[in-house]
């Protein structure tokens, strides 16, 4: 019960029980089928409009449980499924079926369509990976509270009961002042928290490193993103990434490259194609063996148009940073 993939498989299997039949039956009346006889294009593109309201269905109750686990939605899932849900079901499924089939009788028949088959997946897997590299579909959301979650399945739950609108908007009505106000203390509590002193953490990348600082007056500053030698794993998305969002970092006013090794540099990719940097800087230390992983590093830099120059240019940017730290450090000593 508390694995994640069983949680999120039932809570979308809940989701089109309980929505995909009354989201169908709004569509039906907003828009009558024609039985005219004529092929219509509206007959061409139900599959992928039923897979719309499908994925919508499943959507509304696997979201709240993505946030919480993930920190992050993806608000390209409806698209996605659009493609993937016909394709799958209408042509691998039914083509694999025939396989089965096909064996008993001919191999080298089955083997063709194990072939068209196989091709047919690795083209939604391809369609999956271009979607996840999109920049734009991955939305941080922060840490969810427990009490978001009762919240918002307890809102469902009211909607779908059969009380009368009056004593449903009563109950959404104390459901909203409780969620509301545990949003309200939990933001003065944060605020009241914050100690206005110099953090510096070494993330555990393994090899290489990676460290986050904190300056008392809000900025925030990444050194290096660890990463693999060969990049076999992207430390930036799986590890450096996680640990900000989970700090509640969603922009940084620095990202520094202390020097042109895998182990610094390979990191970084995911974090300047995915968040927002004000600045990257970077010492002029490089690899000469390495010019093909620098420039994909640039090239992500120019893609995203952000702001670079040298540790010495920076300086001047770094200055008054320094003076408001070094005050505040003062005072703490004091």
């Amino acid at each position: 019960l508390w694995q994640v993939s069983f949680q999120l498989s039932f809570a979308a299997l809940i989701g089109i029980i309980l929505f995909f039949p009354r989201i169908q039956s709004i569509q039906t009346r907003m828009f009558p089928p024609k039985h005219d006889g004529r092929l219509h294009l509206r007959k061409l593109l139900q599959p992928f409009l039923n897979a719309f309201l499908l994925s919508t269905a499943a959507t509304m109750t696997v979201f709240p449980l993505t946030a919480y686990h993930f920190n992050a939605v993806s608000i390209s899932a409806l698209i996605a499924n659009t493609l993937l849900v016909p394709l799958i079901g209408l042509l691998v499924l039914p083509i694999g079926l025939a396989t089965l089939v096909a064996f008993a009788l001919n191999e080298s028949l089955a083997a063709v369509l194990l072939s068209v088959g196989g091709r047919l997946v690795a083209c939604g897997q391809s369609i999956i990976v271009w979607f996840s590299e999109l920049s734009w579909v991955h939305v941080w959301v922060g840490p969810v509270s427990p009490l978001y979650l009762i919240g918002f399945y307890g809102a469902l739950a009211l909607l779908l009961c059969s009380w009368k609108w009056r004593q449903k908007s009563a109950a959404l009505g104390a459901l909203t002042l409780l969620v509301g106000g545990y949003a309200l203390l939990t933001t003065l509590s944060e605020a009241v928290r914050k100690d206005r002193l110099l953090h510096v953490t070494a993330i555990d990348v393994g090899q290489g490193s990676s460290t986050l600082v904190r300056f008392p007056t809000g900025e925030t500053m990444l050194i290096d993103g660890g990463g693999f030698f060969d990049d076999s794993f992207d430390i930036g998305r799986h590890v450096v990434a996680p640990f900000l969002w989970h700090s509640g970092i969603s922009k940084l006013d620095y990202v520094v490259l202390s020097h042109d090794h895998p182990d610094h540099r390979n990191g970084l990719h995911f974090i300047l194609y995915r968040f927002k940097v004000d600045h990257f800087c970077e010492t002029g230390f490089s690899n000469e063996q390495n010019k093909d992983d620098i420039n994909k590093l640039y090239s992500i830099i120019e893609r995203r148009k952000l702001n670079v120059g040298g540790l010495r240019s920076t300086y001047c940017q770094m200055r008054s940073v320094h003076a408001k730290c070094r005050f505040f450090i003062r005072r703490q000593i004091i």
